[in-house]
């Protein structure tokens, strides 16, 4: 059987995150052994950093909220 070979760049990784049902089903291929799956290092960084960012201003916004009381 052949092995198809996938590459997920940023933004594949941020349209399709762990948690969605097309990443599940990428995943199950793969514990099948008819998918390898290759995320390069720099793109979880860099979706790390997007995740951090975003966290980051939630607190900000719920500080000033807060702020306001």
């Amino acid at each position: 059987m052949d092995v198809f070979h996938l590459v997920i760049d940023t933004s594949m990784l941020r349209k399709l995150h762990f948690q969605h049902p097309d990443f599940a089903r990428l995943l199950l291929q793969s514990q099948m052994g008819k998918l390898k799956i290759y995320i390069p290092r720099i793109a979880l960084e860099e979706e790390r950093t997007a995740q951090i960012a975003k966290h980051m201003k939630a607190v900000e916004e719920m500080r000033v909220t807060f702020d306001k009381l």
